[in-house]
């Protein structure tokens, strides 16, 4: 499915013991290593957050965002008609965001 999605060939696909490495520490340093949660969850509660999120993201689950702010009751959810990656529309709506919070 993601090789359809993001137009993959074969050669780009391949796992094994020559992509492994890259692959594994681009997951860990992109993935595996973030902390907006923890970051966040450090915050206080009542502190307003926004959180934008792709409609067309198949990592990020909406239901998964919301409930893991369940209980920040000042978080704003942006959903943006994008996929995973930052596109020009995803960056004009944390633009946006970013100048109604100010």
């Amino acid at each position: 499915r993601l090789k359809r999605a993001f137009s993959l060939d074969d050669e780009q696909m391949r796992l094994d013991d020559e992509t492994w490495y890259p692959v594994v520490s681009s997951l860990q340093n992109t993935i595996e290593s973030q902390s907006v949660l923890t970051d966040i969850s450090r915050l206080p509660a009542a502190l307003p957050v926004t959180v934008a999120y792709g409609s067309l993201d198949i990592l990020v689950i909406s239901s998964n965002l919301k409930y893991a702010f369940q209980d920040r009751p000042n978080t704003e959810f942006v959903r943006v008609l994008s996929g995973h990656e930052v596109s020009r529309r995803f960056g004009r709506a944390v633009i946006e965001a970013v100048r109604r919070s100010s």
